[in-house]
């Protein structure tokens, strides 16, 4: 056998070897990563809240009261159009009827405010608020019927 025609085994510099360890681990490291930054999160944990107290619910009522007072006297100063009153005036509603009763109204459509067990003074008050919110600002309703309206609605909530 000629042995002198075959060639010797490859030898890999001690480079090659280092440069393997390195993208070994990075690959490692990049999935580790991705695995540990897109978990779910565990909820943060608060103090339960008795929404059922009565200082709890005079807390919301009043917090939502002194909003709506706000508001009125920023249309009164006639830094508040009509329009973006009653825009106004249908979140701190919907936010009132969230906190209190802790049934989220806040993403709900008209519609279904009206299909869900929600007290009709509130579809009514947030029903009267729509078609001024989208008014032209000329056209505007009276700032002091809607602010009624929705104290109305707040009183009203047992």
């Amino acid at each position: 056998m000629d042995f002198e025609n075959i060639n010797p085994p490859v030898v890999y510099e001690s480079v090659w070897l280092i440069i393997f360890f390195c993208a070994l681990a990075f690959i490692i490291l990049y999935v580790g990563g991705v695995l540990l930054f897109t978990r779910k999160r565990k909820p943060s944990v608060q103090a339960p809240v008795d929404k059922s107290s009565l200082s709890y619910k005079e807390s919301v009522r009043k917090k939502h009261m002194d909003n709506i007072q706000t508001l009125k006297q920023e249309s009164i100063n006639g830094g508040l159009s009509s329009s973006d009153l009653n825009q106004r005036l249908g979140v701190i509603l919907r936010s009132f009827a969230a906190e209190y009763s802790g049934f989220n109204t806040r993403p709900m459509t008209l519609s279904e405010l009206r299909r869900n067990n929600v007290p009709k003074e509130l579809v009514d008050a947030v029903e009267s608020f729509y078609p001024i919110a989208f008014r032209n600002l000329s056209e505007g309703g009276s700032p002091e019927v809607a602010v009624q309206a929705a104290m109305d609605v707040i009183y009203k909530w047992n």
